[in-house]
């Protein structure tokens, strides 16, 4: 941003410098007064109608003949001529007034020569001690101020282009109404109406003004004449005195300027686009002033009596000749530009907040190829090189711009701010403030949901080292910071996307070069899962919740909108909830509305969709409520999860599970076991109270027509025990079918089969009847009822 509008203020600068030009160093009436040169002396002014000549001019009507060209010319104390004014011919005299042919003036300097012309003029001739000096004079017809850099001049050769030109003496205003346009190598200016105003005590310009900017042309790569580092003024931005300047530690004498575009204030360029919808301000541009005890450069040429006279004026340069660097920056306003010292009351007008609120349906679409940035007003610092936008702005850029990879697409990221937005060199970041909202687009736009980022205060870390500083940038949404998106249904394809919001206290930093988002402190993830007879919903707390982006390319994450997500950083808990829903759509309320729920608590859950699998490590407990549900039909359903129950699992080190498979495979600590409890519920009270242990637990699940998980099989091994209030099996490992309400138990040399005490060869156990067979280790069958 900041070098974009530095592009602005070398632009706005060179027109003044032009216009500025011989104003500034070769003032009308100025000390010492201008000396006078002609070429043949003033022939006296003949009253006669007759003239051979043919043309007369009238004065009281009396023809008066033509008078050959005068020069008035200025020394510096070298006694070399600095300034000169002068005409061709001279058509008519009224008392001290001259009207004339072919009038010029011409400024020499050490960095700089410019000239004006034009078709005709009328000059003022002020007289004083016998000494004429032009005062008051207006220029027409074919206008042109040419600028010619000397030596190590910032600018490229200039000329300007008018109608006509107004010199008020008095006032120290030069002026038009009519059409302005510059033209250089490096800018093209197109305006209407044009005034300056020069400070004779202050020794300084006053006020420029273009009053019709219709464009400004620049070139993108002239930025180096105004570098943020430094000002110009030979102090530092920390405050002490630069390096360079007339003599060490002392700071060059100038005065610091502000540049105003008022209205719908647009620059448009390759790389960026800015609108200011009510005006864009560019303060501290630092214009030094001529040291007066600058000693004269023994290195330039002496101006002597061949450089003077109109006849050395070179012929101005046809507009369509000029050749320029490719013009790629457009700036245009409503309301014109402005140039004026900070302290000047002049133009005061263009600086008062219009209060208007900013109109976001008057902005125009965001550059699909190319960062803009739209607010209401623009506060720019040369100096500083920091930018400002006051109310409410939005900056778009695109992420991941540079990408090599050809199937990559780019990211547009839209971040809008309600109060204010700084563009702060020193740090190179962008700070949004005020009811911040960042949105970037899905992976997938199937999807239909963008991520968005709300938080009172988002920060942009620009890359210092890049062409495109967006292309990588980070972002820190400072807490309390929200995030929402969408993410496809894995249990259907068909189904809607489920909503996902992702809380956090302290801040959230999406890392562009891990494609990466990190939500730090009392993070709270939130994901609906809405099917049309239950609500279910998933809830993960942690203190530390990382969630990593998928590839710019379609189909690194399946069809999920994130590629990983890990809960981390201390306790983590992570619950589901199902409630049902009316014949309408309504939740539910009071009995029946309890579909269950389940609760993980571990020190770490990482979830990937691509694989499909959830990961939990532990230690850690899983608690399972159904205890509100209703009673199912069947009345035989064994050891069942869709009956009113509670049941648990502790002490697992990993836990994982395959949604694909359906599948849950739980690992102990080493030298731990697993403990899983199972508490059925009926008419309110506790049942049977089921106790099994094991190192290792792999359980199947299969979906019922409810759409509910209900317990297919489940294989325990590693050294197992179960109990319940009759029974009591130890062995090496258990089997349990649902289907058959059938419990298997087995042993080995390392861990024998026990059934109440006594070695068994195998146990089998059927829930539903209660009957268990059990063949003992010696002569014999054991079977109980």
């Amino acid at each position: 941003m900041a070098a974009f509008l530095r592009r602005v203020v070398v632009g706005v600068i060179a027109v003044a410098v032009v216009l500025a030009a011989f104003w500034l160093y070769g003032r009308w009436t100025g000390t010492p007064k201008l000396d006078s040169y002609r070429d043949e002396a003033f022939s006296p002014i003949k009253a006669d109608s007759n003239s051979a000549a043919g043309e007369v001019g009238k004065i009281g009507g009396v023809g008066i003949e033509d008078v050959g060209g005068a020069r008035y010319y200025h020394r510096d104390r070298n006694k070399r001529i600095d300034r000169e004014f002068g005409f061709a011919k001279l058509l008519h005299k009224v008392r001290d007034q001259l009207e004339i042919e072919g009038p010029y003036m011409k400024v020499f300097q050490r960095n700089f020569n410019c000239s004006i012309t034009a078709d005709r003029g009328t000059v003022e001739i002020e007289t004083a001690a016998g000494r004429p000096s032009p005062s008051d004079a207006a220029f027409t017809g074919n206008v042109v101020i040419h600028l010619l850099p000397q030596g190590d001049s910032d600018f490229s050769e200039s000329w300007v282009y008018l109608d006509d030109v107004t010199f008020i003496s008095e006032r120290s205003v030069f002026s038009t109404a009519g059409p302005v346009r510059f033209l250089s190598a490096d800018a093209e200016m197109l305006g209407r109406g044009m005034e300056l105003v020069y400070n004779e005590q202050l020794e300084r310009l006053e006020f420029f003004r273009i009053v019709k900017l219709q464009s400004l042309r620049l070139s993108s790569g002239k930025t180096d004449s105004l570098s943020k580092s430094s000002d110009k003024s030979g102090r530092d931005r920390s405050g002490g005195a630069a390096s360079g300047g007339s003599e060490p530690g002392k700071a060059a004498a100038g005065d610091y300027y502000r540049c105003v575009l008022g209205g719908n204030a647009t620059i448009h360029g390759p790389d960026q686009l800015v609108v200011a919808q009510d005006r864009l301000v560019i303060s501290d541009i630092f214009w030094a002033r001529a040291d007066a005890n600058e000693p004269a450069d023994a290195n330039a040429a002496a101006v002597g009596a061949g450089a003077i006279g109109r006849d050395s004026i070179p012929g101005p340069a046809e507009p369509n000749t000029v050749v320029q660097s490719p013009l790629d920056v457009m700036v245009t306003c409503d309301r014109g530009i402005l140039l004026a010292p900070v302290d000047s009351m002049l133009g005061r007008e263009m600086l008062t907040d219009s209060n208007m609120p900013v109109d976001t349906n008057a902005w125009p679409a965001a550059a699909q190829d190319k960062p803009s940035f739209y607010t209401g007003r623009i506060d720019y610092s040369v100096i500083t090189g920091d930018t400002i936008a006051s109310g409410l702005s939005q900056l778009t850029f695109f992420a991941d711009s540079n990408s090599a990879d050809p199937n990559s697409r780019k990211t547009p990221v839209t971040i809008t701010a309600r109060r204010e937005t700084r563009f702060v060199a020193d740090s190179n970041q962008v700070i949004f403030d005020g009811n911040c909202v960042c949105v970037m687009p899905p992976k997938d736009p199937n999807l239909g949901k963008d991520y968005i980022f709300q938080s009172p205060r988002i920060i942009v870390n620009l890359l210092g080292d890049s062409n495109d500083l967006f292309s990588a940038a980070d972002i820190n949404a400072v807490g309390p910071v929200r995030l929402d998106f969408a993410t496809e249904n894995m249990a259907d394809a068909t189904a809607a996307p489920m909503p996902v919001s992702v809380t956090a206290r302290k801040n959230a930093t999406v890392l562009a070069a891990a494609n990466q988002v990190v939500f730090d402190g009392d993070c709270v993830a939130t994901m609906l899962k809405d099917d049309p007879n239950v609500l279910e919903t998933y809830i993960l707390k942690s203190p530390v919740i990382t969630m990593d982006l998928p590839d710019k390319t379609k189909g690194s994450s399946g069809g999920s909108d994130f590629k990983h997500i890990a809960a981390h950083g201390g306790l983590v808990d992570m619950a589901s909830v199902r409630t049902a829903k009316t014949a309408a759509g309504q939740l539910m309320q009071g009995d029946g509305a309890n579909l269950g729920g389940i609760e993980l608590k571990c020190r770490r859950f990482d979830f990937d969709p691509n694989e499909e699998v959830f990961i939990a490590t532990g230690p850690g407990i899983i608690q399972l409520d159904n205890s509100k549900i209703a009673e199912p039909n069947e009345r035989k359903v064994g050891m069942s999860l869709r009956r009113p129950c509670y049941a648990f699992v502790r002490n697992f080190d990993n836990l994982r599970y395959y949604l694909k498979d359906n599948k849950v495979i739980a690992d102990a600590e080493s030298q731990g076991t697993l403990r899983v409890d199972y508490i059925p519920v009926r008419q309110g009270r506790y049942g049977e109270h089921v106790i099994a242990t094991a190192s290792h637990v792999e359980a199947f699940f299969a979906k019922t027509l409810a759409g509910d998980n209900e317990l297919s099989t489940l294989h325990a091994t590693g050294g197992i025990t179960y109990e319940d209030a009759k029974n009591q099996f130890v062995g090496s490992e258990l089997f349990y079918n649902h289907a058959e309400s059938l419990m298997t138990v087995k042993g080995d040399r390392t861990q024998p089969c026990y059934f109440n005490g006594a070695l068994v060869k195998g146990i089998e156990y059927d829930l539903n009847t209660g009957r268990v067979r059990a063949e003992l280790a010696g002569p014999g069958l054991m079977q109980l009822k």
